[in-house]
């Protein structure tokens, strides 16, 4: 099954950075950071491309773009942590209440596969 991944434009995460940051490639498998791994913190998608287009575009980001993908070994979603501090490389949880946003999954590998138009596949 297709999953999607919104990325900015240098295909990195559209969302951490930092050290939580993963570059992906077209056509490869990549992991998370080590050091988020083992702690239970993988790679997020989107389960449909409505998700993540509406992801998207709550980010008002014009350079960020939406990707299917194949996703290996799922793992369920851990507690969300704030962004700010994946991208120190810190894991404090949030505050109750605040959510992955919805349609998100966790694998432990992701491949692009082909970049979306417009929220529609391409």
């Amino acid at each position: 099954m297709r999953r999607y991944k919104v990325v900015n434009w240098e295909r990195m995460s559209a969302i951490v950075s930092g050290k939580a940051r993963v570059l992906y490639r077209a056509g490869e498998f990549v992991t998370a950071p080590p050091s988020l791994a083992e702690k239970g913190y993988h790679l997020s998608v989107f389960s449909d491309l409505q998700a993540a287009t509406r992801f998207a575009e709550e980010m008002e980001t014009p350079s960020n773009s939406i990707w299917s993908c194949e996703c290996e070994e799922e793992v369920p979603l851990p507690q969300i942590c704030n962004t700010y501090d994946l991208y120190n490389g810190r894991l404090y949880p949030r505050p109750e209440g605040i959510r992955w946003p919805v349609g998100t999954k966790m694998f432990k590998r992701v491949m692009l596969l082909e970049e979306t138009v417009l929220g529609r596949a391409a």
